[in-house]
């Protein structure tokens, strides 16, 4: 059942956001007031039986607004044809637009992280129209290529991403808990490097990796000078090949498992 504005009740007073607005100024004070001043002055009053003995100026011009924009019932209705009409409704929800809480909801507009992935397609050479070729010298070629445009020497995605982790500069606060979290986050003074060089060196890690297949790749292409040869290959000579990258693809997939300290690195930019 909607919120009736009938009549003065403390559901129609919430949903208009009276109380704030008086805060505000909305009654004509020479200031305005934190809000919640003007509830709790009221109840007070209240309490008291209407009783504005030993109340302060502006908390008796508090109550006498009270009295004749909410407790009056003319006063209430012409607070109410106002608030419909603006100024009063400064944004407040109306019954037609308010919305229960919904703990499902961010209520947050994330923005986008910018990210745009590499334009990266299945090798569909002319020894692969079937799409069932598992590798072949001209394939191989083409995977070298798509790894360059992710890890390049020097530059690529993942270094991106890492230069932009390395601006992150968290700043709490100065109260001891903050401190702490920052540290976390940020790394300390004793060495360890915290979330923020953890996840530097996963990147840098992760980039390297990548870069490095592409070199065994090469030189086992330039080993196989032609592709007659390279595809007699066996499947455990192209493992051999490649043994020290997918070594380090190993590490990484351990990778975050132990602390800081046994990750493997750490190293942050100054």
């Amino acid at each position: 059942m909607g919120t009736s504005y009938d009549y003065a009740n403390d559901d129609a007073i919430k949903q208009m956001g009276l109380y704030n607005l008086y805060d505000d100024g909305l009654g004509g004070t020479s200031s305005t007031h934190p809000n919640g001043w003007t509830q709790l002055v009221i109840k007070r009053i209240e309490d008291v039986g209407g009783d504005t003995t030993g109340f302060s100026p502006d908390e008796v011009k508090a109550w006498e607004w009270y009295q004749n924009n909410v407790l009056d019932p003319d006063g209430w209705d012409k607070t109410v044809s106002q608030y419909k009409d603006s100024p009063y409704n400064s944004g407040q929800p109306t019954p037609d637009s308010f919305k229960p809480f919904d703990s499902k909801d961010d209520y947050i507009t994330k923005p986008g992280s910018g990210f745009k992935p590499p334009s990266l397609t299945a090798y569909s050479g002319p020894d692969n129209k079937s799409g069932q070729l598992s590798v072949s010298f001209e394939a191989i070629q083409y995977f070298i290529n798509e790894l360059k445009a992710i890890a390049g020497d020097g530059s690529g995605m993942l270094l991106d991403v890492r230069a932009d982790v390395n601006k992150l500069d968290i700043r709490p606060g100065g109260f001891a808990r903050a401190e702490l979290m920052r540290q976390k986050v940020m790394g300390s003074a004793g060495g360890d490097p915290g979330l923020r060089g953890d996840t530097m060196d996963l990147f840098t890690n992760v980039h390297s990796t990548l870069f490095d297949m592409q070199v065994e790749l090469r030189n086992m292409l330039t080993e196989y000078q032609n592709a007659e040869d390279f595809n007699k290959m066996t499947a455990d000579q192209f493992g051999d090949v490649l043994d020290g990258t997918l070594g380090k693809m190993d590490n990484i997939s351990q990778y975050g498992k132990s602390n800081s300290s046994s990750s493997g690195g750490g190293e942050t930019d100054s």
